[in-house]
């Protein structure tokens, strides 16, 4: 029975290895906490705990829950892909099907229902060209947005890029306007 302690004993220089790398892990840790709170803005920085301002592991991994798009943003995105889904992405069918099981259940997890005013704002986001899909970012952050507004903003951007105006000052009129 001794020569079995003995071999489940571990040797000093082990266990000094072991503690300078945990105290190692914690100083970067640390610093990556350190390094990451100020980029964060001050509503988010309120939902967060002491111990994850104190862990970088810790902080990622509660922002990562708190900035998880979830609700209509999140519908859209999903539906957007469900329906521009290609089976030549996948390697296998049972993966693709999985993948349309999976989207399925997390499009009805966001509990949003295809309304008249959803369905448009998802048709346009599937189907407008690259020149318009600084729109679809407008329509993901703007909470009250409808389906005449987004059909607007799609005929004055139309108008707008007619006249030979750069996406970034279409974008720039399309945020004063919405604002109002």
């Amino acid at each position: 029975m001794a020569s079995s302690e003995k071999d489940t004993e571990i040797s000093p220089p082990i266990i000094k290895k072991h503690e300078k790398a945990m105290k190692d892990w914690e100083e970067k840790s640390q610093e990556a906490a350190d390094l990451m709170t100020p980029t964060i803005s001050p509503g988010v920085q309120q939902k967060l705990t002491e111990a994850e301002f104190n862990d970088g592991y810790l902080m990622l991994t509660r922002l990562r829950t708190i900035l998880q798009p979830t609700g209509f943003s999140e519908f859209m995105r999903l539906s957007k892909e469900y329906y521009t889904l290609q089976f030549k992405a996948f390697k296998t069918i049972p993966e693709y099907l999985t993948h349309i099981k999976v989207l399925e259940e997390k499009i009805d997890a966001t509990k949003v229902t295809l309304d008249t005013n959803n369905r448009t704002i998802l048709c346009l986001s599937i189907s407008l060209p690259q020149e318009y899909q600084y729109l679809i970012q407008i329509w993901a952050v703007t909470p009250s947005i409808t389906a005449e507004k987004a059909r607007q903003m799609v005929l004055e951007a139309n108008r707008q890029h007619k006249q030979g105006h750069s996406k970034r000052e279409m974008r720039a009129l399309w945020i004063r306007s919405s604002q109002r």
